[in-house]
């Protein structure tokens, strides 16, 4: 009298120890959804920046840096299967962000500064890269293993920002 007809369809994850562990429901952001296999995503681009990041030298601040913490969030992710277990020890944002974070760096900021080739200029690694030392939460930061110079010019910047600050309520 009737045909049932089964339908296939196809298998969106399989069993592995990469397979995704994310519950979420939202990421609360309006405009960015959930990654379902955000853990799966992430490591592949870390690791994708990795490779690409030889391109630069070795002794190069920025592949050092990149590499130090490539490694190490890629340790974390090989570590947890719970991608709220890798937000909260990354410490940083949610794993969507860090995506998108991790797509701009391979395909825009990398290919920038490799094309720049900064390493090239006469002295490059003498060079002193002004640093911006912004105190964030509570309590004091130890500011002892900052160079002297650093010190006095962050002081040096703050007493400019606050006399802009004052002249700017004068004239208001």
């Amino acid at each position: 009298c009737c045909v049932v007809m089964r339908r296939s369809f196809p298998v969106l994850f399989r069993a592995s120890s990469l397979v995704p562990i994310n519950t979420k429901t939202s990421t609360g952001i309006s405009g960015l959804p959930v990654i379902p296999n955000a853990r799966v995503i992430l490591k592949d681009l870390y690791e994708r920046i990795l490779v690409k990041a030889k391109e630069l030298p070795a002794d190069y601040p920025y592949r050092i840096d990149l590499e130090n913490l490539l490694s190490h969030r890629i340790n974390i992710i090989n570590e947890e299967e719970d991608c709220a277990d890798i937000e909260e020890r990354i410490n940083v944002d949610q794993v969507e962000n860090l995506i998108q974070q991790a797509r701009n760096e391979l395909n825009s900021a990398l290919p920038e500064i490799i094309s720049m080739e900064l390493w090239k200029e006469p002295g490059w690694n003498e060079k002193q890269i002004p640093i911006f030392i912004r105190e964030i939460g509570d309590g004091t930061m130890d500011l002892s293993s900052f160079p002297e110079a650093e010190k006095e010019m962050q002081k040096r910047r703050e007493e400019l920002e606050k006399e802009a600050e004052n002249n700017k309520q004068k004239k208001e």
